[in-house]
């Protein structure tokens, strides 16, 4: 008797995704820690169905256009971009080839942001992407930035970073960068305020050849929103700052109009992709008709949130 009136009152219970279904916006912060429960493990690869090939010999584009990486921050999962997702999938312009929301390997080991980045990069190479943008948020805007340096430090020219998006990045540091935290998390520590790696990130971020955008929460409590962006940078590209009010640091990532300004750069960045083509001299046309391999990626887990 007990088992089967407890089994009917478990029944009655709202789902998961019912609860979350039911939450308003400005709950933002508590939907996005209910999808932490069954975040998936796998890289999940979101083709754009308004993607169209450049044309050969008339784009500085593979034949595969951009590839548009989504990164989460420390502590977080994949999941929590699926509102970001579903907000922006069917509004990318036709450039743009897909949306690879990745995750990471040795979660929860400390390791650096370095290594983050490699990850990152490695999975670019097997994915056979070679043109890039980068979404982070928090410190996944750092990982992205990371894979920047690397890919100009190691200047093969087989991955183009074309821009990177920081949603709520602590570019000048975080406040939580504190011991113990910095102590048992290498990529905590390189988040403290003042530090030497992040005023090496930015004079690397003022050196680029992409280009940054930073996009704050107005009333972020994890990351004081003057420390997310760099004041050089800024100053020398206005547009390159958003505000956006009333979110969080969490709840931002579930803001329809986070999806509608991060379209608006994407869209913008069209016409730096055509003005490239007007100017850039192709000394081997050949090279835009190469075909890539297919990406190795987990197709079998492939959804729609």
């Amino acid at each position: 008797m007990y088992s089967s009136s407890w089994d009917k009152l478990v029944g009655m219970l709202p789902t998961k995704q019912q609860i979350i279904n039911l939450l308003p916006i400005d709950a933002g912060a508590i939907k996005h820690s209910l999808q932490w429960i069954t975040s998936s493990s796998d890289d999940m690869l979101y083709l754009n169905p308004n993607f169209k090939a450049p044309e050969k010999g008339r784009s500085v584009l593979s034949e595969k256009g951009i590839v548009l990486y989504l990164i989460h921050g420390t502590a977080d999962y994949p999941d929590g971009f699926n509102d970001f997702i579903i907000n922006i999938l069917l509004k990318l312009p036709s450039y743009v080839y897909a949306i690879c929301n990745v995750t990471f390997d040795n979660r929860f080991e400390g390791v650096s942001i370095q290594e983050q980045g490699m990850q990152i990069y490695q999975k670019i190479i097997t994915n056979g992407h070679s043109d890039v943008g980068f979404l982070g948020h928090s410190r996944g805007g750092l990982d992205a930035q990371q894979v920047d340096a690397q890919v100009a430090g190691k200047n093969e020219g087989d991955i183009k970073v074309h821009f990177v998006i920081n949603v709520c990045t602590p570019y000048r540091g975080s406040y939580l960068a504190l011991p113990p935290l910095t102590s048992a998390s290498t990529s905590v520590g390189q988040m403290a305020i003042g530090c030497d790696y992040l005023k090496k990130v930015a004079k690397e971020v003022m050196e680029s050849q992409a280009s940054y955008h930073f996009i704050l929460a107005r009333r972020d409590k994890i990351v004081e929103p003057s420390y997310c962006y760099l004041t050089e940078y800024v100053e020398k590209n206005p547009k390159s700052l958003i505000v956006i009010e009333d979110v969080g640091h969490l709840s931002i990532m579930h803001n329809s109009y986070l999806a509608d300004r991060c379209v608006t750069i994407l869209e913008n960045h069209a016409a730096t992709l055509e003005r490239k083509a007007k100017t850039v001299h192709l000394s081997n046309e050949s090279l835009l008709g190469e075909e890539l391999p297919e990406p190795e990626m987990n197709y079998r887990g492939f959804q729609i949130p």
